[in-house]
């Protein structure tokens, strides 16, 4: 929802803010501010003649994502303004707003800054400082941080409809897919078709290259490595469960097993 915003001169002005129903923290990083200096084209110019709106390029950030915004400054009737544009980066805790940045137009009559939201949700707003008074945004915005969870869900989700599709395929030792697959060959397929990662044809060679993860930690789509004879000697896909997505061995096909062994151990393909 769109919303304006006043603020007087002699207070500290702020440049983003929204949705008052929620509560967010000051972001983690400002990654950039522009800042630079024009000669003032304001004389005779009207403050009810000038106006300020707010943009940002998305609404939705991974985590540790960015946010790029910009305030547009132009006054009726001829178009920029110019610079002694003030732009002040607030966001909102609570019911308390925070500033955290500023920024000065630029002789295109853009503010811009970017910066890293710090929480699951942002709240923020725009104000801007002229040399003709305060101007409030026409607008307002939001962002949200992806959970982590929900991408992990997610994560899992295609890696396990991915290793669904090849039930029934036949083992054959050293086959890679798509008709027939071994244990690794079959791991390394779903996981380049899932997650676009390429892994050896080894069952060793991935956990070499996986990231290590306790068993408590394990979650689906994770791969599971079984360990014997002093080394690794099979890899499936967690389910969930106790069971798996594997290959297992010669006069079987692929499919929706039980976890076998004991014996086993975790790593994550990142």
């Amino acid at each position: 929802m769109l919303a304006a915003a006043a603020a007087a001169c002699s207070l500290p002005l702020s440049v983003l803010a929204v949705n008052s129903a929620q509560a967010t923290t000051v972001p983690a990083t400002v990654e950039t501010a522009s800042v630079s200096t024009v000669s003032s084209v304001w004389a005779g110019l009207a403050l009810g003649s000038v106006r300020a709106s707010l943009s940002y390029d998305k609404a939705t950030v991974p985590v540790n994502g960015k946010v790029a915004t910009t305030v547009k400054v132009s006054a009726a009737g001829t178009g920029v303004p110019g610079a002694e544009v003030r732009y002040f980066a607030k966001a909102r805790t609570g019911t308390t707003w925070t500033q955290f940045a500023t920024s000065t137009a630029s002789s295109d009559g853009f503010a811009r800054l970017t910066f890293t939201p710090g929480s699951t949700s942002m709240s923020f707003k725009a104000d801007v400082v002229t040399p003709v008074g305060p101007v409030p945004a026409a607008n307002v915005g939001s962002v949200s941080v992806a959970s982590p969870v929900a991408a992990s869900v997610s994560r899992a989700a295609t890696v396990l409809a991915v290793a669904a599709r090849y039930a029934g395929r036949p083992y054959s030792y050293g086959a890679s897919g798509p008709s027939a697959f071994d244990c690794s060959g079959y791991t390394s397929y779903v996981v380049r078709a899932a997650l676009g990662r390429s892994l050896p044809h080894n069952a060793a060679a991935q956990y070499a290259v996986s990231q290590k993860i306790s068993r408590s930690a394990v979650r689906p789509g994770d791969l599971i490595f079984f360990s014997g004879g002093g080394g690794i000697y099979h890899v499936g896909i967690y389910a969930g469960n106790g069971r798996m997505w594997d290959a297992q061995h010669p006069g079987t096909t692929v499919g929706l097993h039980a976890i076998f062994s004991s014996s086993w151990v975790a790593g994550r393909i990142a």
